[in-house]
């Protein structure tokens, strides 16, 4: 069975006009066969990724200005293999590699320097809203959108 070289960016973060930026480079080689959880597998090998306490989030751009796509199971990982299949260029669709602390995941406690995106919900805050409300849900220090 074919393999698929596949280019990693890792230890990066993707900035407001939606590119991951300030990233390393890494390579592995994946069976077109594989699974979902046999990629998992092969990128936290290759980066060193212990996933006991992390859990990581792969993504890929199709397009330069679209909205990057999410593998997160067996046919997001098909989809993926048969884009690389139609065009083998090399780092044509890197996979852009997020980890994120499972405690964070699990409702733990956010440590300085984590980052939490803020629910849409949030940002659709109506100035005209009681503040009183708001100060109490920031006040509970539950996490939003992690």
């Amino acid at each position: 069975m074919a393999s698929l070289t596949v280019l990693l960016r890792h230890s990066g973060k993707w900035n407001d006009e939606g590119n991951y930026i300030d990233f390393s480079i890494e390579g592995i080689l994946i069976k077109e066969c594989a699974s979902f959880k046999d990629l998992v597998a092969s990128i936290s090998n290759q980066l060193g990724i212990d996933l006991s306490s992390k859990t990581i989030k792969i993504q890929y751009k199709v397009e330069e200005n679209c909205t990057p796509m999410e593998i997160h199971n067996d046919m997001g990982y098909r989809v993926y293999v048969e884009l690389n299949k139609e065009n083998r260029e090399f780092g044509m669709y890197p996979l852009c590699i997020t980890t994120i602390e499972k405690d964070l995941i699990s409702g733990g406690s956010l440590n300085q320097g984590n980052i939490a995106q803020i629910d849409e919900a949030v940002q659709r805050y109506d100035s005209d809203t009681d503040d009183t409300m708001a100060l109490d849900f920031v006040n509970s220090g539950e996490a939003i959108g992690v």
